[in-house]
């Protein structure tokens, strides 16, 4: 009897020791488990990816002292300016002449800025963080001050001060491109991509506002090649964009990190920094590099790159990774690499597409008629017919139609089918000659648009005013 006790409870013991033998196991099986899975990977190799004057911070630049000045001292009279005025409206021009008088200050400082050499342009930032100084509200009264040059630029012209106003046009070239390699981050560029827009806009309504020579038309062809937007800028930014989304990441327990919090309130914990930077850079560098061969392959690495995004969000791949969070946030910042790729090969094909623009000029000033033929301006008007970034072939031109075309994002030469001109969803991607009857109507269409707008806002204010 008593055998068979101590039978029985020698096999309880060795049933207990066997049993916390299994549960000693699986407790190192799940440690070992979350350690393989849960660790971080090691710091990545970055060094090509951040920028190269990291320490070179000048708040003292001709730019950043402008930028003060106007946060100091911001244009006055737009928050009550007309939508006459804001339009541009025919008649308005006494009202805008007031509105120039008012900031007389801020435009003789903008136009000593403009004499100073773009090169030596710094955004204004902070040292640590390589953040805006002011962010946002700078941002504003750049915009401001955009408003003030395009309106100047619209009494110059109706004033026939067409030399006046072709300075002004090439000038706001020079500031856009400027502000692109004065190390910004992708709002800067925006700033950036606006000037350029409005000088641009600016330099077609003073060329054809009065009757300028060949020569004159010349001039001003190779200024327009110094103001094209510069790859190498490009790159500029996406490295200091990986810059600041490494410092978000490496700040993520600060409560001032928007991501930090957002992953934080809505319990998401997979979350590991160094795979996250370890998968940005993967999917950037091809990109990056793309972008030191020329447009086409810029744009087709990154078209190549979206196509991988979006089937990484299709797929749901990040719900199934201990890195779930990070994957997330990586595919969404590098979307929004597409804005800043996207700007510059429009603004890059308008560029050329000017400067085809006034040699076109030059040829129906010398024979009477247009070219059927872009290859026909060489070599007495162009060197060599510019390039469409999008495919790499030569820009297009449609004599019947008037129009200079680049293929766009699709790659598909369409013959010119424009519903605008700088029109993205159109079939193609260009403009009509601007001293052709279609582009003259265009603008008259665009002035009577306008014209209705301001009807129908001050109708409408009359309305509510009883």
């Amino acid at each position: 009897m008593i055998d068979g006790q101590d039978d029985s409870q020698t096999e309880r013991s060795q049933f207990r020791t066997a049993l916390l033998l299994i549960v000693g196991l699986l407790v190192i099986l799940i440690g070992v488990t979350i350690f393989v899975f849960f660790k971080d990977a090691p710091p990545p190799e970055d060094r090509h990816l951040l920028p190269a004057d990291l320490n070179a911070v000048d708040n003292t630049n001709p730019l950043a002292k402008f930028a003060d000045f106007i946060l100091q001292n911001p244009p006055t009279g737009l928050k009550e300016l007309s939508p006459e005025v804001e339009l541009g409206i025919r008649g308005a021009e006494e009202e805008m002449q007031d509105l120039l008088n008012a900031n007389a200050h801020i435009l003789k400082l903008w136009d000593s800025l403009s004499e100073t050499d773009p090169a030596t342009w710094r955004w204004p930032i902070d040292k640590s963080t390589r953040t805006s100084v002011q962010g946002s509200k700078y941002l504003s009264e750049c915009l401001n001050v955009h408003a003030l040059l395009r309106t100047r630029g619209t009494v110059l012209t109706r004033k026939n001060l067409g030399g006046e106003s072709i300075t002004q046009a090439l000038n706001m070239l020079r500031y856009g491109k400027g502000l692109q390699s004065a190390h910004g981050s992708t709002m800067n560029w925006m700033i950036a991509h606006l000037a350029q827009l409005t000088g641009m806009e600016q330099l077609e309504y003073a060329v054809i506002s009065q009757e300028f020579d060949s020569a004159t038309l010349r001039e001003i062809q190779p200024m327009l090649a110094q103001c094209e937007s510069s790859l190498k800028d490009l790159i500029d930014l996406v490295k200091i964009n990986y810059f600041l989304y490494k410092n978000t990441l490496l700040d993520l327990d600060s409560k001032q990190s928007a991501l930090a919090s957002m992953w934080r309130d809505s319990g998401i914990y997979l979350f590991r920094k160094n795979k996250t930077l370890h998968l940005y850079i993967d999917h950037v560098t091809p990109v990056l590099n793309a972008a030191t061969e020329g447009h086409v392959e810029l744009f087709n690495s990154f078209k190549h790159l979206a196509d991988k995004l979006e089937y990484m969000e299709k797929a749901d791949a990040a719900w199934f990774s201990t890195n779930a969070a990070g994957i997330e946030s990586a595919i969404s910042y590098l979307y929004g690499m597409e804005l800043p790729i996207d700007v510059i090969l429009r603004d890059t094909s308008y560029s050329r597409m000017a400067t085809i623009n006034l040699a076109l000029r030059q040829y129906e000033l010398q024979h009477g008629h247009l070219p059927e033929s872009l290859n026909s301006l060489i070599p007495i008007y162009l060197e060599t017919v510019p390039l469409d970034p999008y495919d790499g072939q030569t820009m297009r031109w449609n004599k019947s139609t008037q129009v200079l075309y680049s293929t766009g994002q699709d790659q598909t030469d369409q013959q010119g089918e424009i519903t605008t001109p700088r029109n993205i969803r159109s079939p193609d991607w260009g403009c009509y000659y601007w001293w052709g009857e279609k582009a003259a109507a265009y603008r008259l269409n665009r002035e009577k648009d306008y014209a209705e707008r301001v009807r129908k806002h001050n109708l409408k204010g009359a309305k509510n005013a009883e």
